[in-house]
Order: structure tokens, then sequence, then C-alpha cells
């Protein structure tokens, strides 16, 4: 998959981009599979994982239509619901809040099954890729 991520296999998260405004918000996808190697026990998703994978999806919310990669700086209000396991289908969403320079606070949630499993808010740097 082709993101504005500085990532490239296997540390992209996010397995397909479904919606994005450039500089504004994206939506993406992750399927958690039961080999998924990223999966703790054989069962549950790390929370770190979660956090990245939300920090992908808000990189690509930031960054607009120039070439520009997202960094994440800082994580705020952090909140895991509930575990992620495997044969989840995980909705990633990201919106931009505010625009400091080359700073960028975003708000990103997962959801599976219309439950939100987790929320944070972001800070990334904005860099040229």
């Amino acid at each position: 998959m082709n993101t504005p991520l500085p990532h490239r296999t296997p540390f992209v998260l996010i397995d397909a981009v479904i919606e994005h405004e450039p500089g504004r918000r994206a939506s993406a996808r992750r399927q958690v599979s039961s080999g998924d190697p990223l999966l703790r026990d054989e069962s549950q998703l790390s929370e770190i994982f979660l956090v990245e994978v939300m920090a992908q999806c808000a990189g690509i919310a930031a960054v607009g239509e120039g070439g520009t990669s997202g960094v994440l700086v800082a994580v705020d209000r952090l909140q895991i619901h509930s575990a992620v396991e495997a044969g989840d289908s995980l909705l990633v969403e990201a919106r931009v809040v505010k625009r400091m320079g080359a700073m960028v606070k975003a708000t990103a949630t997962i959801h599976v099954n219309d439950e939100l499993r987790a929320e944070a808010d972001l800070v990334l740097r904005l860099e040229a890729s």
C-alpha cells in the first residue's frame, strides 16, 4: 500500500485507507488475524500497537497533497476501552484539530463493529519526505 507514511512493510499497520481529506481527516481499516505477529499471547493486540495504528491514520490525515509525512511526538488522553482480538476488523479514524507550524494536533479513535475500543489525542510533527 502506498501511503504518505515514513514506514515501510512490515511496519505499516494500516491495511487500507478508506477516506482521506488531505490535511483534515482520514479513515482506515486493519484486519487482525489469528496469525498476526503483533498479537500478544496469540489473542490480543498490544495497546502500544493500538496507539501506533491511530498515529499512522493521524499521519495520513495530517499530510496534504505535498510531500510530507507525520511522525508521532506525543500521546495525550489515551483511553483503551476494551481489548482488540484476533478476528477483529478495526475502523481507525483520525481528524486534525489544530496546526501549529510543523506540529499537528489530531484526535483518533478505533471502533470494532461500531463499539469504541480506543481513543487518543495525538501530536505529530510534519517532515519533508
